[in-house]
């Protein structure tokens, strides 16, 4: 993802552009390749043609992770795959059918452990406000990249018919990929090329649009051999048990009041989501422009 300075225009690849909270997908006479496999690979190929190696993916037990590993394999490019574990294994539910699949498609997954509760303590807030980012997950992610080093590459969703799941907290990570630091960051794989991301929208199934099904019958249209978790899990499920539990009481009368009305009571939103959303003044997804 490269970076057009033009007034607040954000140039994506060369084929898409976000400005303010309009993201324009269109893309003029654009043929749909005939494999969305073939075009995952061809994403790849200009991946390793646009930055330096190591390429490290960035991945979680979702089938959004197991569809990019499954064309990296493809692609016979060197990469490494990494996963992070958080406290005491508070995610180890989100990995298992990551372990599942790399052990079947015979793919080597490094381990990294991170300490979420001192990061959301000590290294969060910065992070959040530098790239005006109120998703912990998000942030998160921001961490990894840190640590790790290297190109990171985030699987990111397709193009769905009524546009892609990138609200403003979920364009932190994009910021973050226009930055000095974060340069070497490639924030959404499946939206790479044009021809990647509107690939899945040619097949049809009768699953409601956006849900976890939909994007499991797509992909095993497309023919990428993912293995579903049992419930869509973010990694965080844990943790936000954990939140509940111990910081359940930081959140007083007067945030009550506030949020009583947002979708989520969990302390973790409470404290580490919603004075964030306040702050950047920024809520729910944006408006895309796509072709028919």
């Amino acid at each position: 993802m490269r970076r057009l300075k033009k007034k607040n225009v954000i140039q994506v690849k060369k084929w898409a552009t976000v400005k303010g909270l309009t993201i324009d997908f269109r893309v003029p006479n654009l043929i749909l390749p005939d494999s969305t496999i073939d075009a995952a690979v061809d994403a790849v190929n200009q991946i390793v043609n646009d930055y330096a190696p190591p390429y490290n993916l960035m991945v979680s037990g979702g089938i959004d992770s197991q569809a990019m590993l499954y064309a990296w394999k493809l692609s016979n490019h060197t990469f490494n795959a990494i996963s992070f574990v958080y406290n005491e294994g508070m995610n180890e539910h989100d990995l298992v059918q990551l372990k599942e699949f790399a052990k079947r498609e015979n793919i080597d997954i490094t381990y990294f452990s991170l300490d979420f509760l001192n990061f959301a303590k000590n290294e969060y807030d910065s992070i959040a406000v530098k790239y005006q980012c109120s998703s912990p997950q998000i942030s998160t992610h921001i961490k990894f990249t840190q640590i790790v080093g290297g190109t990171c590459v985030f699987s990111g969703n397709f193009l769905h018919r009524r546009g892609a799941a990138l609200t403003h907290a979920v364009l932190g990570l994009y910021r973050y990929s226009l930055s000095a630091e974060g340069k070497n960051t490639v924030p959404y794989f499946f939206l790479y090329t044009p021809e990647l991301a509107y690939s899945l929208r040619k097949y049809r199934t009768k699953c409601s649009e956006g849900t976890q099904d939909e994007k499991i019958d797509l992909y095993q249209q497309a023919g990428f051999p993912i293995i579903p978790q049992p419930q869509k899990f973010t990694g965080f499920e844990k943790l936000k048990d954990y939140y509940d539990e111990h910081y359940g009481y930081v959140v007083k009368d007067k945030s009550k009041i506030r949020y009583m009305r947002r979708p989520s009571h969990r302390a973790f939103d409470w404290i580490l989501r919603y004075p964030y959303e306040e702050k950047f003044k920024h809520y729910g997804v944006h408006r895309y422009l796509l072709n028919p």
